[in-house]
């Protein structure tokens, strides 16, 4: 079920769809305190965020096939964990995602994550094409935060010359010399 139609289940309390094993679903799916706590403390980042990263992150909203790409991966961890308390999940944890390549069938032969490829391949080629609609992602992710960090503390020392050099910037020499107001 897509979220907005659960979002819609829950205000209206449809009792018809809300059942008590649903309740109990979705309170189990719910983050730990410690997850609200950090997503509260970046309610508000969305705006701090530069300029490309904020479109970086409506792009990933707007995916439609990289959407689908996550419904098939809860699918397919749902039908795994069938049967236990797992098995009939509405969603799961993001890091969840770097699990795929590490489990692996019983024969150790494939990953999680090459047996979703080719599903995705033979049965929904279409979502093969998330990677075509998330071009900027790929672009930023590979510029690594420390990157970032060096790059911002090399400008503020070039700040700092530049604001010692305009201290020590000898005064004009006549009248007629207009360097320093140009």
């Amino acid at each position: 079920m897509p979220y907005e139609e659960i979002k819609a289940v829950i205000l209206e309390v449809n009792e018809q769809v809300l059942t008590e094993s649903m309740v109990q679903n979705l309170i189990k799916q719910m983050p730990e305190q410690e997850q609200l706590n950090t997503l509260a403390d970046m309610k508000d980042d969305y705006d701090d965020l530069a300029e490309a990263e904020q479109f970086v992150v409506v792009e990933l909203r707007k995916s439609q096939t990289f959407s689908q790409l996550l419904q098939i991966i809860l699918l397919v961890g749902n039908f795994m964990n069938s049967g236990s308390r797992n098995g009939n999940a509405f969603g799961f944890p993001i890091s969840y995602l770097c699990k795929l390549r590490d489990t692996k069938s019983a024969d150790l032969k494939q990953t999680l994550l090459h047996f979703l490829a080719n599903e995705c391949q033979e049965q929904h080629p279409k979502v093969m094409g998330f990677v075509d609609e998330l071009v900027h992602v790929e672009k930023a992710s590979r510029v690594s935060a420390e990157t970032l960090q060096k790059n911002i503390e090399q400008m503020g020392r070039q700040i700092k010359t530049l604001e010692k050099d305009l201290e020590t910037f000898p005064p004009p020499q006549t009248d007629k010399d207009l360097f320093t107001e140009k």
